[in-house]
Order: structure tokens, then sequence, then C-alpha cells
């Protein structure tokens, strides 16, 4: 079983991911391909430049890891092999495989108005353990635990005042991120 890197190297491997993932949306545009997410390579760099920020000003800040290891769960198995020299596709955590990662849902994937339950189209079964974040792309930032969206089991409820994916909200757009 493979461990996490250390925060430089993670740091490392995004900047790398970054460099890959630029020159694959690059050759999609090209091509006339669809990009896998147009987001990615704005969530590295800005994940990339907190985690960076806060080890400089305090490597033991709390909660510094849980963001370095979200960032490196984002990051491209082949910068993790070329910066970790013969490293790992293993998600922290332990999981033997790589998840799709993040999960492009919409207000028609929800089950009622404010409860999605797992299901996508990427195939992914949303395990219990599994850390969710929610990035909602109509106000463009990720919502808060606890106060915006409650984790389910399965999946998450929506608790923001009017939401309803089934009418007003059918065509929103989120991503759900998933660390191991």
């Amino acid at each position: 079983m493979a461990t996490t890197p250390s925060i430089p190297d993670i740091l490392n491997i995004a900047k790398v991911t970054r460099v890959l993932l630029d020159k694959a949306n690059a050759e999609a545009i090209i091509w006339n391909k669809p990009l896998s997410n147009p987001m990615l390579l704005q969530q590295l760099w800005v994940l990339t430049k907190d985690v960076e920020d806060v080890y400089g000003y305090d490597a033991n800040y709390s909660g510094l890891q849980n963001v370095a290891d979200l960032l490196y769960g984002l990051c491209n198995p082949a910068a993790v092999y070329l910066i970790t020299n013969g490293g790992s596709s293993v998600i922290p955590g332990g999981v033997g495989s790589l998840i799709n990662n993040p999960i492009k849902i919409t207000g028609s994937n929800f089950v009622d108005a404010t409860n999605w339950d797992g299901a996508n189209s990427d195939g992914v079964t949303i395990q219990s353990n599994y850390t969710l974040q929610v990035f909602y792309n109509e106000i463009n930032r990720f919502l808060t635990e606890g106060v915006e969206w409650n984790r389910t089991l399965t999946g998450f409820t929506i608790t923001i005042a009017g939401f309803d994916a089934t009418t007003t909200n059918l065509n929103d757009i989120f991503y759900v991120f998933i660390s191991a």
C-alpha cells in the first residue's frame, strides 16, 4: 500500500499535474473535443497556492494535511510517478483504485427537491467513508458543510433556503470532490 507523499512533494505533483492538464486541454481544444473538467486547472491553482501559503507560514497548521490530501486526490497519476520516482496511483487513504474525481451532477440527478443519493453518470458508488466537498457552479464556490449542505450515507442534502432541484434549480451544476 502506498503512502501519501510529503506536502512539498504534493505541491510539486500538483504543479506537474497542472502542466499535464494544460497540455491535455490544449489538445482537446485543437481537436474540438470536450474538456473533461474545465474548472480543474483553476481548482488546482487555488488549492496549490493555499497549501503553499499556509505551509510557508506554519508547516504544522491544523487542517493543512487534509487540504494537501484533497489536492493530492485531484492530481494526475503520471505526475505522482514523476515526482515520487515510481510512486503509486492510489488515492490517499488506501483505496485500491482511482476514483473519477470530481463528479459532475445537475439538479436532474437529485431524487427530490434537496436530496442527492449518489446517482451520477460516472458510475462512481459513493461510500459512507468518503469525504465529500460540494462545489456549486452557479455561485462559483464550495458550499459550507453543516450550513449549506449535510452529508448523508450515500450523498448529501442541500439546505440552502429556496433550493429546489426539481424546478428552479433543475439545470444547476455541482461538482462533488471525493477524498477517500
